[in-house]
């Protein structure tokens, strides 16, 4: 629901609390987390988040695209060594790609001063107090949940639709790498958010590596 609702004030800034009231009835809460609920996206959308002020509401609608699906045809097969080099240094991981298609969805693209971004929006809790969403309890909870693997995945279906899409495409100059927004530290609009985002964006030649191994 919350997700369904982000989606909305991305879309539209200018969205009315009712239409907040409309959506939780259907899922039988009571009508006081329509405030909240308001609040909270309000102050995510308006929220710098990063030193070059991107703000999910200043994206123009021409600029971005919400649950971007893509789809990379795996040419090769992919053994579990080859695997880990790429993605994730766990040995407790068992896997093997034959020939195949990895599909996904990113949260949100946009273009943002000639740069292409990604968004993954999270909500999960990992705490009361905003150390809770520092830079490297971030970090630590992508390594434990296994979003490395996620964001590696996203980072290729994007540069593999720039490539074919984008003339002249060159990744140091036109892409500007992934969020991970943890939106529950969100609590207030903030001058200068420093909790509950990261920005990671990989050397080209580790994208030209998977892309060698996968594509």
């Amino acid at each position: 629901m919350l997700h369904e609702i982000l989606k909305q004030f991305i879309k539209n800034k200018n969205t009315k609390i009712y239409w907040i009231n409309n959506k939780i009835k259907k899922y039988n809460l009571n009508k006081k987390w329509a405030k909240i609920i308001y609040a909270w996206m309000n102050n995510i959308i308006n929220t710098k988040i990063n030193k070059n002020g991107i703000m999910l509401s200043k994206i123009k609608k021409y600029n971005f695209v919400q649950e971007m699906k893509f789809n990379i045809f795996i040419k090769k097969k992919i053994n579990e060594n080859t695997f880990r080099s790429l993605f994730l240094k766990d040995k407790n991981i068992k896997f093997k790609i034959n020939k195949g298609i990895i599909t996904g969805i990113i949260d949100i693209v946009f273009i943002w001063k000639k740069k292409f971004y990604l968004i993954d929006f999270k909500f999960n809790y990992l705490g009361n107090k905003k150390k809770n969403y520092n830079g490297n309890k971030i970090k630590n909870v992508i390594i434990k949940n296994k979003y490395k693997i996620q964001y590696k995945i996203y980072l290729l279906g994007i540069h593999k639709y720039l490539k074919t899409n984008l003339k002249k495409y060159n990744f140091k100059k036109h892409f500007g790498g992934i969020f991970y927004l943890f939106l529950r530290s969100f609590t207030k609009i903030r001058k200068k958010q420093k909790y509950g985002k990261i920005l990671i964006l990989p050397k080209k030649k580790y994208i030209e590596r998977m892309e060698k191994f996968i594509i």
